[in-house]
């Protein structure tokens, strides 16, 4: 007999046992249950945010922060210094004026804004 009729035979036996396995009754439930399980436990209304460390970890990380970080290293890349960029976070409409206005107190010659608010302006 050749190689791949026996190996063709081994597994077609295999996989009846493995297809007959899946289709019991206790596997069935036992599956359904896990998932269920985890659509609960993921409805629990807890923050397990403090016990991911790696995400606390890179919160305040930005990709800008390794090209920053490699253009201070390289000494062939010319920073131009005349330019200062700022990270306004999540500020709302009245703490960017704020900062605009500390802005403008140095007398920039161009102040450019890339922002975006969600929702109506307030009154």
């Amino acid at each position: 007999m050749a190689l791949h009729h026996h190996i063709a035979r081994h597994t077609k036996r295999y996989v009846s046992h493995v297809t007959k396995y899946l289709y019991e009754r206790d596997t069935f439930f036992a599956t359904i249950a896990v998932f269920v399980f985890l659509i609960l436990l993921g409805m629990i209304p807890l923050n397990f945010y403090v016990l991911n460390p790696m995400k606390l970890a890179l919160k305040d990380f930005d990709f800008n922060d390794i090209a920053y970080a490699k253009a201070h290293k390289n000494e062939n890349i010319k920073i131009d210094r005349r330019i200062v960029i700022v990270n306004i976070g999540h500020l709302d409409r009245a703490e960017l004026g704020f900062l605009i206005e500390t802005v403008n107190a140095y007398k920039p010659r161009v102040i450019g804004l890339d922002t975006y608010f969600e929702g109506e302006r307030e009154p």
